[in-house]
């Protein structure tokens, strides 16, 4: 990942920086469009920079792309709309939107140096291992230091909004 530092000092500039506090924070800054409580970072580790973990990093390099899903070529935009529509269980930006600009110009700061129209190396998310004989000790261990403060939150906003829907009845 490029040093933040890097950042331009100009309107670009401004448009990464606001891309990268919406990585960080998606749910508290767009909360109209997140349907649970999950940043992009959720996924997205490292400030989206993580190998193996669903990097942006050359990821508009190769867009657009034939998406298999979509059972047509997408754009890079209608590839976030799909996180915000099904990751995050909300509704996705206007294409054209400074928000949406702002993401695809995080992105494009994060691919600075990084060949066009390559497959980055570590795209998309560890493969699981399927030969691997399941270990429910080591799984519920684990699930205690990995998952469960998320899960933990996530089951509260669940409860709670269960009890709100159950009121209004």
């Amino acid at each position: 990942m490029p040093d933040e530092s890097t950042i331009p000092d100009d309107e670009f500039g401004a448009a990464v920086r606001r891309g990268l506090q919406i990585a960080n924070h998606t749910y508290k800054e767009m909360p109209d469009n997140v349907g649970n409580q999950l940043n992009c970072t959720s996924c997205h580790l490292g400030n989206g920079s993580e190998a193996y973990a669903a990097p942006w990093n050359g990821m508009p390099g190769i867009y657009p792309i034939y998406r298999s899903r979509a059972g047509r070529v997408n754009s890079i935009q209608e590839r976030i709309n799909g996180c915000f529509e099904r990751s995050m269980n909300g509704k996705a930006l206007d294409l054209g939107s400074d928000d949406m600009n702002a993401m695809v110009s995080y992105m494009s700061w994060l691919s600075q140096g990084l060949p066009y129209g390559v497959s980055p190396e570590g795209r998309g998310f560890v493969k699981v291992d399927k030969t691997l004989e399941p270990n429910t000790d080591n799984g519920k261990k684990l699930f205690a230091e990995k998952c469960s403060v998320c899960m933990v939150k996530m089951a509260k906003v669940n409860i709670t909004t269960m009890a709100l829907i159950s009121i209004q009845q």
